[in-house]
């Protein structure tokens, strides 16, 4: 049995041990690593071109987002809340004559606005008339209004689950 590293051959028989001396069994061994590494390469070269069906480990490869939503609607997430989107609301200047203070007070039922209201943060009625007031009237909160910055993202496609998905936002 011998050891090779670095072109010096040690044995334990006490055979030569100078540097690039080889015998026939170190030749062989050498032919058998170079058989090994051309079989390597080949195949590193021919599954080259297969690499683009590898799943990405990301479980997004099989998701169909046109199977998620209904017609003329597309699946958008905020945060870790998705729901679909009328592709109509894309045609809209802004969000401001779907979500409006008519809409809070005359669409939606008693039942609609208890959920809603649970999303924001406890306070008492005058304060909450207030924020409400605040946010559909597209007033700055914390230096921009939460509803242009929803329409621009949505707009943006940033509100796609992909790439949600992808940006780990």
């Amino acid at each position: 049995m011998a050891i090779v590293k670095n072109n010096f051959r040690v044995s334990r028989s006490g055979e030569d041990t100078s540097p690039g001396t080889a015998s026939s069994s170190t030749e062989d061994d050498d032919e058998a690593l170079r058989t090994v590494s051309e079989e390597e390469q080949e195949e590193d070269s021919s599954g080259s071109d297969d690499w683009s069906d590898l799943d990405s480990g990301m479980e997004s490869d099989e998701l169909d987002l046109s199977e998620l939503g209904d017609a003329m609607t597309e699946l958008c997430q905020v945060g870790n809340q998705s729901c679909s989107i009328p592709l109509e609301l894309y045609d809209l200047p802004d969000l401001g004559s779907v979500l409006s203070l008519d809409t809070w007070n005359e669409t939606l039922t008693e039942e609609e606005r208890f959920v809603l209201s649970a999303n924001l943060p406890d306070m008492d009625q005058e304060t909450f008339a207030l924020t409400l007031h605040e946010l559909f009237s597209g007033k700055n909160f914390h230096f921009r209004s939460p509803l242009i910055t929803l329409f621009e993202r949505l707009k943006g496609g940033l509100c796609d689950p992909r790439m949600v998905l992808y940006r780990g936002v």
